[in-house]
């Protein structure tokens, strides 16, 4: 949200990302700018980010995106592997499990801040009474999305810690590979469900980005099953680089 502005300074900001709103929709082009229904927080979000980049970094005065966080952990964790000469594929097969939990708990933030939610639904008897309240909003019940997310998580840190113990066949960074295919799909799911995704014309940045995730995970995992032959399984205690 844009805050510490005056109602001048939103407006402006409104206007601007109207403009920036009619590249990818013409039709809204219209003689009187009065007539343009009101852009999308996201868009509105954008421009003050444009003219103020420093809010980009102002985590303190609003929420970060997950892939933000993702890629800013995979870095520091290259470089805390590149210092410590720890192979990074073993810090990203220890790390999966923790973020997926972390992951699954976070979404209910978006359950106490009613957002992130999906289209309008007749019921949700099958749910509990505090989620059916909370997933009220403006009037209708709504797709809990954020429950979907967090399930799908837990179910993923569950599959993985049977895994790591039980399968014979595991290699170095499958763990990693896994997680990305497995949250590609189910984030992609679940965005297709959700009623504020941030659009790149007519296409969701972030079912974009789950899909090339998942994608990369599969292509990851495959490479280094047939064209790398020195790895060793992690359950017979040894591994080759």
């Amino acid at each position: 949200k844009v805050t510490g502005k005056s109602p001048d300074e939103i407006e402006e900001i409104r206007r601007e990302a109207a403009k920036r709103t009619s590249v990818y929709l013409p039709q809204t082009q219209v003689v009187a700018p009065q007539n343009l229904e009101p852009p999308a927080k996201e868009d509105v979000e954008l421009v003050q980010m444009g003219r103020m980049p420093s809010e980009i970094i102002a985590l303190w005065d609003g929420g970060g995106a997950i892939y933000g966080g993702l890629v800013a952990g995979v870095i520091v964790l290259f470089i805390f592997a590149h210092i410590q000469k720890i192979n990074p594929l073993d810090l990203l097969d220890i790390a999966v499990p923790a973020v997926l939990i972390g992951q699954a708990f976070g979404r209910w933030g978006n359950f106490v801040n009613q957002e992130a939610y999906g289209n309008i639904v007749s019921n949700l008897n099958w749910l509990p009474s505090i989620i059916r309240q909370q997933m009220f909003i403006d009037g209708a019940y709504r797709q809990p999305t954020f429950l979907f997310e967090s399930l799908g998580t837990l179910i993923a840190f569950l599959i993985i810690m049977i895994l790591r113990h039980h399968l014979k066949d595991l290699r170095r960074g499958e763990i990693f590979g896994f997680y990305l295919i497995w949250y590609g799909i189910v984030r992609f799911i679940v965005e297709g469900m959700r009623t504020d995704s941030l659009m790149l014309g007519n296409i969701r940045i972030s079912q974009l980005l789950s899909l090339l995730l998942a994608c990369f995970g599969i292509s990851f995992i495959l490479y280094r099953r047939f064209k790398i032959k020195t790895i060793e399984y992690y359950n017979k205690g040894e591994f080759n680089d």
